[in-house]
Parts: structure tokens; sequence; C-alpha cells
């Protein structure tokens, strides 16, 4: 992580990785990445997820968006196949009623009422799997929506220099 930076919970170094050691920004500017939830918020939450009633976060790993994502909902369910992390996810969110915990086994989504999120939402979960798994996620994802629902999917792009930087890097093991 960038040096003086401080990282209170797993997961939260993603947004001060150091560039200098290896580290990526997303391929946004540095002071953007200083300020990731305000960016996030203005930019992906704001316009897209409103305030609603029954949502789901894929993959919240150590709860970063979880975080933005707790106030604007009355029920967020939380899918993730690491134990580990769902017990970390219940140590940050301790006391917050309106949260439900799902492990899961990686390839399904928890059993949710067919039509009833108001969104699902996944971020910087999606760019680690193979397109078979992902085609598996949206074709569950739209089961669970809504009509009108909407659904986030944090995914790489190739033809960005970042996404075209990380492509060469993957293809020699892939």
């Amino acid at each position: 992580i960038v040096p003086g930076s401080a990282v209170q919970y797993l997961g939260d170094e993603w947004t001060v990785e150091d560039v200098s050691a290896g580290g990526t920004t997303y391929g946004l500017p540095p002071d953007v990445i200083k300020n990731f939830d305000a960016y996030l918020t203005e930019r992906l939450l704001n316009p897209w997820l409103p305030s609603a009633s029954e949502r789901l976060e894929i993959g919240p790993g150590g709860g970063r968006l979880t975080g933005l994502l707790v106030p604007r909902t009355k029920l967020l369910h939380l899918a993730d196949p690491s134990s580990e992390m769902l017990s970390r996810l219940k140590q940050r969110f301790d006391g917050m009623a309106h949260l439900r915990y799902h492990h899961t086994n990686g390839v399904k989504l928890p059993e949710l009422q067919h039509g009833s999120l108001d969104y699902v939402i996944a971020f910087d979960v999606f760019v680690h799997f193979e397109p078979r798994l992902v085609f598996g996620y949206l074709r569950q994802i739209a089961n669970v929506l809504k009509p009108g629902g909407v659904g986030i999917i944090h995914y790489s792009n190739v033809i960005t220099p970042i996404g075209w930087q990380q492509f060469e890097t993957d293809l020699a093991q892939n």
C-alpha cells in the first residue's frame, strides 16, 4: 500500500495500492483513488442505485462497497463463498439487523425469491471469473431481479490501457 496509508479492514487496501510497487488505480488518477468512496457514490451509486427495499451484493469481501450500500437499503443480502470473509463482515457491521449473510459455493446465488430484488451489484469480483461462470451468474441475476431492477457488474475491459496491460500479463499463464 501507499506509504503512510492506513487500512482498517481487509479488502480496503485495494484503494491505496502503491502504483510504483506494481499496484493499480483502476486506471484512475491517484487523487480520485484517495476519495474512492466519494467517487463510487457520485459516479455509480447515486445515478444507478437509488434507495431501495431489497438488494444483493455478490462477493462483498471485506465490505468496502457494503459500507456504502448499508444506508441505502432496507434489506441487504451479502453472498460470498468465503466463510472467513463473511465472519469479518459480521464483525465490521455488527448490530446491523438489515443485513443477511449467505455462504455460497461460488457458483450459485443464495436461494432468493424470484423477482424480489431491486438491484444486484458485484464490484471487483467478476474480473476474476472465467466467461462461463459470468454467464451462469448473469442468468441467475436475471431471475431474482424485479422487473425494471438494476444489475451492475464491474468487469474487466480489455480495450482500455489498463485492461490490455492486464490481458497481456495474464496471457502466458492462461
